[in-house]
Formats: structure tokens, C-alpha cells, sequence
């Protein structure tokens, strides 16, 4: 599976270096704290999924995720929030097509690498 890009935004720099240690080498990962920032990056490069987190310090993951599958529209969306209420708008979002599956903090990392996997294998 290594080889497939994950863009990983969050703007809590802890949970970037959680995941990124956690997901050791499985992934082509690319970090970001800033949104602004990773959009500029998905305009030049082409990602397989993005993993964010919902609630980011200049916008939220489902504005990131709407204007991310603009730009390539085949991009998989992995949110994930700890945030209460955020489950309860999923269905909305998926049904957009803006969030392909979600992951409630906090996670045990098999459960992330695990969702990942099921995400990521239909492109192999």
C-alpha cells in the first residue's frame, strides 16, 4: 500500500506527529497545520485521500473537504473530530459526497490504519 499520498491537516501540531509516528512509513504523507496552505499544495499535487480534522483554525474540514474535491474530484475525505455534534451533520456530508467516512477522536491508531486500509484498497 505505501505509495498512496495522504494529505493530513490539523492544526493541533501533537496530532500531526501522533499520527504521522502511528502510521509510520505505510503512507506518502504530507502535513499540514494550515488549510490554506494545503489547498495550495492539492492545486499542484494530486493526493489520494485527506485525512482532517473538523474543526481548523481558519475554516473546518467540511469546507476544506467541499473545495479539496473541486480540485480532484476522485479525492477520498477522512474527517475526524472530537467535537460533539459533528456525527449528527455526517450523513448531510456524505450524502454531498464532501466526507467519505469519519473517525471520532480519540482513536486507537489500528482503528485509523484499519479504516485507511478498507478506504485506500479500492485504488490498488
Amino acid at each position: 500500500m505505501a505509495g498512496e499520498k495522504v494529505l493530513l491537516v490539523d492544526d493541533d501540531k501533537l496530532m500531526l506527529r501522533i499520527i504521522s509516528e502511528g502510521l509510520g512509513n505505510e503512507y506518502e504523507l504530507i502535513q499540514f497545520t494550515d488549510s490554506e496552505k494545503a489547498m495550495e499544495y492539492l492545486s499542484d499535487n494530486t493526493v489520494h485521500l485527506l485525512l482532517t480534522d473538523y474543526i481548523l483554525g481558519n475554516t473546518d474540514g467540511f469546507r476544506l473537504g467541499a473545495r479539496a474535491k473541486k480540485l480532484q474530484s476522485n479525492l477520498l475525505v477522512l474527517m475526524m473530530s472530537g467535537s460533539i455534534g459533528v456525527k449528527d451533520a455526517l450523513d448531510e456530508w456524505r450524502s454531498q459526497g464532501i466526507v467519505d467516512a469519519f473517525i471520532e477522536k480519540p482513536f486507537q491508531m489500528e482503528s485509523l490504519r484499519k479504516l485507511l486500509s478498507e478506504l485506500l484498497g479500492g485504488l490498488s
